[in-house]
């Protein structure tokens, strides 16, 4: 995230190789699908994003039930949440009105928090980041972790942004999504991982976050198979 966004700065095209942008990830895409629910009650593809994420039993057929009362009653489909459709069974009703209450506490708490803090109760309150706690599933944990980083990206634009309100965040973020799809550059730098370089040859190389806990990471120190497959990833990139 941090290369991207500084990459994006300096006006220098680039390119995720094997890979997926950092903002165009699910799970950061969720969150930011909550903050602009929050910000804008009307942005229908934002509701529908996380209606049921993480998952409250808020199925396709109640969305279904809420659109076509939306419709018919001519009415947006966020305030179908507040006016349900008659025929809406008692179940998905609780799960509904679950929601409401859920998004009614975000909605008043946001303009009394700094807004990391803010981030970090939604994140508690959803469950957003609990779904990827509790387990040894690589891919779950990093996506907890790109969760971790978005929060820092929030901690740096409060810190460094002289408007920190959320519209203000979130206009930043549209802004580098934007410069981001920018790919018909001829040159450009390319980011990708270690495994992805093997076979490959670039006149440079920059082997970025060589740190101890990043690279080796912090999980192969425990293990020597591991760590041996670190060395290995390490003298793929010299």
């Amino acid at each position: 995230r941090v290369l991207e966004e500084m990459m994006m700065r300096a006006g220098i095209p680039y390119r995720v190789y094997g890979g997926t942008r950092f903002y165009d990830r699910k799970e950061i895409r969720d969150v930011i699908a909550y903050l602009r629910l929050i910000v804008n009650p009307l942005d229908e593809v934002a509701l529908k994003r996380i209606i049921n994420v993480p998952k409250r039993s808020i199925g396709e057929a109640t969305v279904a039930a809420l659109e076509a009362h939306a419709v018919e009653a001519d009415i947006p489909l966020y305030s179908t949440l507040t006016d349900l459709p008659p025929a809406l069974s008692s179940r998905p009703r609780k799960c509904v009105t679950d929601f409401v209450e859920l998004m009614n506490k975000l909605v008043a708490s946001r303009e009394s928090m700094p807004l990391v803090d803010f981030l970090q109760m939604l994140l508690k309150e959803t469950g957003l980041l609990a779904q990827y706690e509790d387990t040894n599933d690589e891919e779950l944990i990093t996506r907890r972790e790109n969760i971790l980083e978005f929060v820092g990206a929030v901690q740096e634009f409060q810190d460094q942004a002289e408007d920190i309100t959320l519209e203000a965040f979130l206009e930043h973020i549209a802004l580098v999504t934007e410069l981001d799809r920018q790919e018909d550059a001829p040159q450009h730098i390319t980011l990708m991982t270690l495994h992805s370089a093997k076979g490959l040859e670039y006149e440079a190389v920059f082997i970025a976050g060589m740190e101890d806990g990043l690279f080796p990471s912090y999980r192969s120190k425990q293990d020597e198979r591991r760590m041996e497959e670190e060395r290995r990833l390490c003298y793929v990139g010299m």
